[in-house]
């Protein structure tokens, strides 16, 4: 069966509604929305995935969560009949049991989406609140202001802590960044890469982390931290350059004349043709013959050369920074005291994540670097043991 199941989940706010309109706008007749019943009233003038029922009870649904002061359920047999019927389903669940219960259902057909939405703290108050005031709830402000920001950077830490905790749940993360046609090409490109073959699911430890990024989302913090509390866990894959090692570079780096391709039998040019990068995948194959997983720090154009190698020891994972582009921009201005250079970062960056969008299928997870550094690191942790023990 080609057709899968589609879970949207995301924070309040983070674009989940939005997507699920416009994948019900896309007029292709292979998506279609799964039917979702719920006790509270359908939402006038506004987009709405539920159906309006008096009564929800456990015989007549899979699937029955409380949420809100509202009861929700879901037929399986109506989504495993549309299912049947060749569509791609879609559906909006935002309990994480729930999304767990239904994926445990559904088994391989079933696949997560989370949807990241990249706001400041201030960011996400405001969009909350033109919800509440577009659905005719009036918040009103009472709440001393310094109050007010802390109530608002713990939700937003909350939400990101969400998404850490359970970061091997979701078999992909829709980036919600700049446009929201972006989310929806996201989903399509991801569609077409279950359709065509292209999405790898079945890798266990140990493994190969590849770890592609934009400038800013934290490499260096990262690989960083594994050379810490997780050395013994996992080693950081060394790789020569021909260029200068410059004074941020870790010593997974090193420096040499040339790379010779038969010592160095994966290999590539980056940034400029004139800057060549080697790795010996001979220490490689050593370090999984003892059961060591690695990590290594490369770009997506280098993932099939590491496929066709490794095959499906190979797991790739996209490292984003939650930075907003105004937060970005400063953070660039501030580390390299010019502001042409950081805006030539920042374009960097955004070249970099319409290569994600291109490319979605190829990776298993992205890795957020949130408020927290610890976040940042447990990711990688939970990942490491997830297939460790698989």
């Amino acid at each position: 069966m080609s057709s899968r199941l589609y879970i949207i989940s995301g924070s309040s706010g983070s674009g989940k509604t939005e997507l699920l309109d416009l994948i019900q706008n896309q007029a292709t007749s292979k998506a279609v929305l799964a039917p979702k019943y719920s006790t509270r009233n359908e939402r006038k003038g506004e987009f709405d995935d539920i159906r309006h029922v008096d009564r929800i009870d456990d015989e007549e649904y899979t699937f029955v969560y409380p949420m809100n002061n509202y009861t929700y359920g879901i037929k399986a047999e109506e989504i495993t009949d549309l299912l049947g019927r060749g569509y791609n389903v879609f559906i909006i669940l935002s309990d994480l049991r729930i999304v767990e219960e239904v994926k445990q259902f559904f088994g391989s057909i079933a696949v997560s989406l989370y949807i990241f939405r990249n706001l400041s703290a201030d960011q996400l108050e405001k969009v909350l609140e033109e919800r509440e005031m577009a659905r005719g709830i009036n918040p009103v402000d009472t709440v001393p202001l310094e109050r007010q920001r802390q109530t608002r950077l713990n939700r937003l830490y909350f939400i990101q802590r969400k998404y850490v905790d359970n970061i091997t749940l979701f078999d992909h993360i829709i980036l919600n960044i700049r446009k929201p046609q972006d989310m929806l090409q996201q989903v399509i490109n991801l569609v077409e890469g279950y359709e065509n073959g292209i999405v790898h699911k079945d890798m266990r430890g140990p493994v190969i982390f590849l770890i592609a990024a934009a400038p800013g989302a934290g490499k260096r913090t990262l690989t960083t931290a594994m050379y810490g509390f997780g050395r013994k866990s996992i080693t950081v894959v060394k790789k020569a350059t021909t260029r200068k090692i410059h004074d941020d570079d870790g010593p997974e780096i090193y420096h040499v004349d040339e790379i010779n391709h038969t010592k160095f039998n994966i290999n590539y040019s980056f940034h400029d043709k004139y800057t060549e990068y080697g790795i010996e995948t001979g220490i490689m194959w050593q370090n999984l013959s003892k059961g060591r997983s690695q990590i290594l720090i490369t770009n997506m154009q280098q993932f099939r050369k590491f496929r066709e190698m490794f095959g499906p020891l190979v797991v790739c994972v996209y490292l984003h920074a939650t930075r907003t582009m105004k937060q970005l921009f400063e953070w660039q201005v501030e580390r390299h005291g010019d502001e042409e250079k950081a805006k030539r970062k920042v374009e960097e960056l955004d070249r970099i994540h319409q290569d994600y969008i291109s490319n979605i299928a190829e990776f298993q997870h992205v890795l957020l670097n949130t408020l927290e550094k610890e976040d940042f690191w447990e990711q990688m942790l939970r990942l490491m043991r997830f297939y460790r023990d698989r």
